[in-house]
């Protein structure tokens, strides 16, 4: 009970200085709200409340090197595709390297697109995704 009561205030702490650690005006967006982080060594996957991103891969902590925030997320993507990474609604990490990203469902005119889970390798980012 400690221990959640401790992690709750420390959360409380961090989280709004989350919002304000990453400058990505540089990609074009500047008003956002993180909704998740997801960390892997400098590598930060930031999960977006953003009117036209919701995936960005940063640096952690920022400013490390001359390394650029870039956008993981297709949803500027005017193809008419389901297969982009679009409505990201979270992301994970797990012990073999790979990032878990969980979409959304969609709905765009006549395109509908279901919720889904892509799996990219963070090793080896040239053998393509799985996607359930």
């Amino acid at each position: 009970m400690k221990c959640r009561i401790f992690c709750a205030l420390l959360l409380s702490v961090l989280v709004p200085r989350f919002g304000h650690s990453w400058d990505l005006r540089a990609i074009g967006i500047d008003r956002f709200r993180v909704r998740h982080v997801s960390l892997y060594h400098s590598r930060a996957f930031l999960t977006l409340e953003s009117s036209n991103v919701s995936l960005v891969e940063a640096t952690w902590p920022e400013n490390t090197g001359n390394q650029w925030p870039r956008v993981l997320s297709d949803e500027w993507d005017a193809t008419r595709s389901c297969r982009g990474l679009r409505q990201v609604l979270g992301t994970d990490i797990d012990r073999l390297a790979r990032l878990w990203v969980l979409c959304g469902a969609e709905a765009r005119g006549e395109l509908d697109c279901p919720p889904k889970l892509v799996i990219r390798s963070l090793l080896s980012p040239g053998t393509g995704e799985i996607h359930h």
